[in-house]
């Protein structure tokens, strides 16, 4: 299974938490059987939506079926809403703080209440 890696800090003073991410997700993968094709690091406000490395993650992960991992739903972004048209996207999505599992608007509406 082929897969871009996503990480994301809001500043540039949170970019050490960039390093910590990109290993929980190469762990989380090697585990489950992911291949790395890319890793897509930026520096920006999860509440802006037109982030350039994330709509690179996603567009690539749509073209060439692949699966977006993150450590964190807030590491994608600060709104549920965004996230659920990730998922009607068709994007095939993994979040490594809750396990091998495929992420539904079921599975995000448990975890963000």
């Amino acid at each position: 299974m082929d897969a871009v890696i996503y990480l994301r800090c809001s500043t540039d003073k949170q970019t050490n938490s960039l390093a910590i991410q990109e290993r929980m997700a190469r762990s989380f993968c090697d585990k489950n059987g992911f291949n790395i094709i890319e890793i897509v690091s930026e520096v920006a406000s999860g509440k802006d939506d037109g982030r350039s490395g994330f709509a690179h993650a996603v567009n690539r992960c749509l073209a060439e079926d692949m699966t977006l991992i993150a450590t964190k739903i807030d590491r994608l972004a600060r709104r549920i809403s965004t996230v659920g048209r990730l998922i009607d996207s068709g994007v095939r999505l993994r979040i490594v703080s809750l396990g091998n599992q495929p992420v539904s608007k079921l599975v995000l509406a448990v975890f963000s209440a």
